[in-house]
């Protein structure tokens, strides 16, 4: 299926101005909103049966970083992200994902090569959120 900018438009609502302009290659790109520090608590997966459903641990973060709209780039705030740590990350835009659509969020390849590890999951069908 090919999916026109205009249709795309209305998937990802406030795409930044680099994919409205000029788009690249087959996705587009998904910009840091808000960085979370995970400091502690723990999780774990719910395999334990009905007994354990609904049952998870939480953890605690703290904001380390917040995009501020009209700032230009070099006065956005900046964070060093040492080894070990392990961040949300919440994005400036938001996707309304059709029902007979599967998004497949990936990290480009300028973070791998960074040394960064971005852990990522798909958009469901009909997913709307940041």
């Amino acid at each position: 299926m090919v999916i026109s900018l205009g249709e795309v438009r209305g998937i990802v609502k406030n795409l930044g101005e680099r994919d409205t302009q000029n788009p690249e290659g087959a996705g587009v790109d998904l910009r840091i909103g808000e960085v979370h520090k995970i400091t502690g608590g723990e999780a774990f997966i719910e395999s334990d049966g009905a007994e354990g459903q609904g049952l998870r641990s939480g953890f605690e973060t703290e904001v380390v970083m917040t995009y501020t709209e009209n700032g230009d780039s070099k006065n956005q705030p900046r964070f060093v992200i040492k080894p070990g740590d392990y961040y949300l990350v919440k994005t400036i835009e938001t996707v309304s994902i059709p029902l007979n659509v599967l998004a497949d969020f990936r990290a480009r390849s300028s973070l791998f090569r960074a040394g960064l590890n971005l852990l990522t999951t798909v958009g469901s069908p009909g997913y709307q959120g940041v």
